[in-house]
């Protein structure tokens, strides 16, 4: 049974450092389909990430490609270690809403645990999550009507042990 971050394969983070040109940036996420880059000093060091979506906003708002991506780049809002337990990343990437958390030794950025494998372990390996409580995971949902998302997230109160 997978209990740690550490017995899970993690997935290769595309890092850049923070003086690359936002154009070289946008080369690599051609190359490698992902929602984000992480920002690293010279030892790997964790700096920062750049989603996505803030590089298409950049370039929505007239930018040129010619500036540093350091200018782009947030502190990461949440990191892991090997040592995490998985439920507890599990439980992160559900609360944060994002796809993928930053896994540290130390400073040093050493990979990255995505959602998408993680449902690939549930599926390939007919995997479950140990559950540490008797409520059940989804609350029921009593959402009628209206087009926002909100109270569907209040309703559901995900909660993953």
């Amino acid at each position: 049974m997978l209990l740690n971050v550490s017995d899970v394969a993690l997935q290769t983070a595309i890092t850049v450092q923070s003086t690359a040109p936002i154009s070289e940036v946008e080369n690599r996420l051609i190359q490698n389909p992902v929602s984000r880059i992480y920002v690293t000093d010279e030892e790997e060091r964790l700096l920062g990430v750049v989603p996505d979506h803030d590089i298409l906003s950049y370039r929505l708002l007239g930018g040129d490609g010619q500036g540093r991506i350091g200018t782009l780049m947030i502190p990461p809002s949440v990191t892991i270690t090997p040592s995490t337990r998985l439920s507890d990343a599990i439980r992160l990437l559900c609360q944060k809403e994002i796809d993928c958390l930053p896994v540290v030794t130390g400073e040093r950025l050493i990979g990255q645990l995505c959602r998408s494998q993680l449902f690939r372990l549930l599926h390939e390996q007919n995997w479950q999550l140990p559950r540490e409580s008797t409520e059940p995971v989804l609350t029921p949902l009593a959402v009628v009507g209206g087009t926002s998302l909100e109270p569907v997230r209040e309703s559901l109160r995900l909660r993953i042990a």
